[in-house]
């Protein structure tokens, strides 16, 4: 945004610029958008988790020196005093106490001794010296050693648990300064080398591992006269220093992936510059003061990407994709602020789900017996066989549909020639440089016809290989018969409209064999069973998920169900109550069915039998519908739960219904 990079973007005179961000000062004009509620939605990104600090009693003094000014040969300076979920920043000149400027009787013992601001630092009575951007806080050695614990053991935990899936984790540190982890005797190294050597022997994989290898480092530095590096803060994210750092950490992105690196843990203190990420960071620990300049949404950024695996191969399982942020506030506080912000930049509407409290997990067990359970086995034969689909599609019948449609599309879209314009402006020299002063109205050039000749020896448009590289590009890809796309041409009553405006008829008539193709591949799909099925072993014994988001269950596989919804819990309960039910289970993510539209997971198999004496057992395939109102699904969801309706009724016998949350008719 600054008006150099503006300029040097402009020199490169080009004919379209797009800019691509998370982070827009000036939107421009918008072509397209990604809210965060839509990346939540259609599974872009991971799920997010917050382990707060919780603490009790009155709040422990904590500070921060912002700046130092000499206002008319008197010394002052600007703390800023964190508490309570808020920051406040108040003045202090020499000899003043601190209880009277906050207000806090715990801030009593705090009275200015001196400020000096050749050396830039602030000294208390109490012996307590704050430097530059320094905080300080009684109470900062326990908070660490909290927050390390906390992150090493998620970081084993997790480690142990996608090792089998190839997948190597990385934890990312945010440090409050360089001073408390550069040195070898700095604070969070020391913190960090004595928990990671109590804890490594729990986790055999860890067991020999060195705490100096397993870390890395990306600071700030400048090379002193002598030759000797420094290391320093990274405020600004713009030096040349700064870009090294940026430099060292991108060179070796795929080795960091690799299991055989040693190096899981790295430590940061500014936010590793714009557009810093790795996929496979899956806990952020912010050891950075409360109220730190980077805000929260950046900070999650850099690890909200899904995850890979050795192979490079994206992983999409959402037990997999769960991101640990490691707070030093609140839960509560630190949620309720990341809201605050996403709704300050999206607006109120569509808000992806508030972060689940990582401190609050608990196990779910299989029940006894279950396994080996008659109706287990004949509910799983119903939802664990495979199939391969086959698509036919009718020529005919989707060359009439899309000429019909873009006969009625005519009559709507405005098709525009290419206007040449002439527009008048002023340039004005001052302070040694031209600015462009004034834009004027564009000329139309039919206003002077007789002036202006544009000669061209354009050739005629390939209009079919155009249509067909749009469809190449669409989601899925799609391929079509160059004797179909000849058959609209022809039949279409506006052939002379398409040869004057290629690009415009060719991106309409994609558009329309893309909707068009999605109802033929659903009503021409037939799936063929493969005679193999998914294992129930592949059933975990047990699995840990958020408290907030497990049900107790006395009629599921498990003893609690994941309900990670409103509805999901209303459905729950219904099942819970039904007289007929008889075993239910939530279908893990790794049992997919193939569609033209993607691979999908039914959500629930359910086994019921009549109250009569000698009710046969039936079992019935659901998913809950996305809305009570039909036509609030969209066309690719209702098109997948066709496909599935399909594959369940027809290749399968087995009843396949979208429900509510509230149940249905069984």
């Amino acid at each position: 945004e600054s008006e150099l990079r503006l300029s040097a973007l402009a020199n490169l005179h080009p004919l379209l610029a797009l800019r691509y961000s998370a982070t827009h000062r000036n939107p421009y004009n918008l072509v397209y958008r990604l809210t965060p509620f839509d990346a939540y939605r259609q599974g872009l990104v991971k799920r997010i988790e917050v382990a707060g600090l919780e603490t009790t009693g009155e709040r422990i003094p904590e500070f921060r020196l912002e700046d130092i000014h000499a206002d008319k040969g008197r010394l002052t300076a600007r703390l800023a005093v964190h508490g309570k979920g808020r920051k406040r920043l108040v003045t202090v000149h020499p000899g003043d106490a601190l209880d009277a400027k906050t207000g806090n009787p715990a801030d009593a013992a705090f009275v200015v001794d001196e400020i000096n601001r050749g050396e830039g630092y602030l000294a208390f009575t109490n012996g307590t010296r704050l430097t530059l951007g320094e905080t300080s806080s009684p109470n900062r050695r326990a908070v660490f050693e909290a927050q390390i614990r906390f992150t090493l053991q998620e970081h084993f935990r997790k480690q142990d648990r996608l090792q089998p899936l190839g997948i190597k984790i990385l934890t990312l540190f945010f440090i409050d300064r360089v001073a408390n982890y550069a040195p070898s005797d700095g604070l969070i190294r020391q913190i960090f080398r004595q928990a990671f050597l109590e804890l490594r022997g729990e986790h055999p994989m860890w067991a020999d591992s060195d705490p100096e290898a397993v870390q890395a480092a990306y600071f700030a530095q400048r090379r002193t006269q002598t030759g000797e590096i420094v290391l320093e803060d990274s405020l600004t994210g713009e030096a040349e220093r700064d870009r090294q750092a940026y430099e060292l950490i991108m060179r070796d992105k795929e080795r960091l992936l690799s299991l055989d690196e040693p190096v899981s843990f790295i430590f940061s203190h500014s936010a590793l510059r714009e557009g810093w990420d790795n996929p496979n960071i899956f806990q952020i620990c912010t050891l950075n003061q409360t109220f730190s300049e980077i805000k929260k949404r950046q900070e999650i950024g850099r690890g909200v990407r899904l995850a890979v695996n050795e192979q490079g191969e994206r992983v999409r399982d959402e037990a997999v994709n769960v991101l640990t942020v490691v707070a030093n506030e609140s839960y509560e506080q630190y949620v309720s602020r990341l809201q605050a912000e996403i709704a300050a930049d999206e607006g109120p509407a569509g808000l992806p789900p508030r972060p689940a409290n990582a401190r609050q997990r608990r196990v779910a067990h299989l029940r006894p017996g279950v396994l080996d359970s008659a109706e287990f086995a004949a509910l799983w034969a119903c939802v664990s066989q495979k199939a391969l689909y086959t698509v036919t599609v009718d020529s005919n019948r989707l060359i009439s549909a899309v000429v019909a449609a873009l006969d009625r599309a005519d009559d709507r879209v405005e098709f525009r020639p290419v206007e040449l314009v002439i527009a008048k402006g002023r340039l004005e020299a001052g302070d040694g440089r031209l600015t462009l002063a004034r834009q004027a109205e564009p000329l139309p050039v039919d206003a002077h016809p007789e002036e202006i000749t544009v000669p061209t020896n354009e050739a005629l448009p390939n209009l079919l290989g155009a249509v067909s590289a749009l469809l190449d590009r669409a989601t899925p890809p799609l391929r079509v018969t160059r004797r179909t796309l000849m058959g609209i041409f022809n039949r279409s009553r506006h052939r002379q409209m398409a040869l004057a405006h290629p690009h415009e008829f060719a991106r309409l008539a994609a558009r329309l064999l893309q909707d068009r193709l999605g109802d033929e591949y659903v009503s021409g799909i037939r799936y063929t069973p493969t005679g193999e099925s998914y294992p129930a072993d592949r059933l975990a014994a047990e699995f840990d998920h958020w408290a907030e988001q497990l049900m107790p269950a006395s009629r599921s596989v498990y003893d609690a169900v994941i309900v990670a919804s409103p509805s999901e819990r209303d459905f729950v309960t219904s099942l819970e109550r039904h007289p007929e039910v008889v075993l239910y289970l939530k279908l893990p993510s790794w049992l997919t069915i193939p569609t033209p539209l993607g691979d999908h997971t039914p959500g629930w198999a359910v086994a019921l039998r009549g109250i009569s004496k000698g009710a046969p057992l039936r079992c019935v395939v659901c998913d809950l519908r996305p809305s009570d109102d039909r036509g609030q699904q969209s066309e690719i969801e209702r098109r997948k739960f066709h496909c599935i309706e399909r594959h369940f009724r027809d290749a399968m016998g087995v009843e396949y219904r979208l429900v509510t949350g509230r149940g249905m008719a069984w």
